[in-house]
């Protein structure tokens, strides 16, 4: 009887752990359940903080309203210091893009560089461009002069001889 006793109670010992077990995996695996509808939001190093978390500061690209001949657009639009942003100018008809002008708080210079791209500072910032009359504008303008120049000679000729 004592050995039947022993299997007994080491039969219900293991049932025992077995169902703890399965609840203490049950509980784990809801909380990895919580992690994984949230992977969305999960920064890329574990323990870090996503960005929206981590109260970091943006600043805003703001573009001039008295750009003329053109248009100019910044991406992305509004970033926290140190992120690079990319200007892109989209010139009016007859005209090409000359210089960009980008300046932070207290009218502080930023500087761009060739392709357009500058480091946004700790600051909104503005930024301005330059368009000016573009070679095929110039070309196309001087052959229309020179067709009615032409014209106008061989008139005057003609009448005046």
């Amino acid at each position: 009887m004592k050995k039947m006793t022993r299997l007994a109670a080491a039969i219900l010992c293991a049932a025992f752990v077995t169902t703890f077990v399965s609840c203490a995996n049950a509980a784990d695996s809801s909380s990895t359940t919580e992690k994984t509808s949230k992977d969305d939001k999960k920064p890329e190093n574990e323990g870090e903080l996503p960005p929206e978390d981590q109260g970091l500061v943006t600043y805003k690209v703001n573009i001039s309203t008295s750009i003329e001949n053109g248009s100019v657009t910044a991406s992305p639009e509004s970033a926290a210091e140190g992120t690079e942003i990319t200007l892109t100018a989209t010139p009016a008809s007859g005209y090409v893009w000359s210089s960009y002008t980008v300046t932070g708080a207290g009218g502080t210079a930023v500087s761009v560089s060739a392709q357009g791209k500058f480091t946004m500072p700790a600051s909104d910032v503005t930024v301005s461009a330059t368009f000016v009359v573009g070679v095929n504008a110039n070309l196309s303008n001087f052959a229309d002069t020179v067709q009615n120049l032409t014209q106008d000679s061989t008139a005057y000729k003609r009448r005046f001889g």
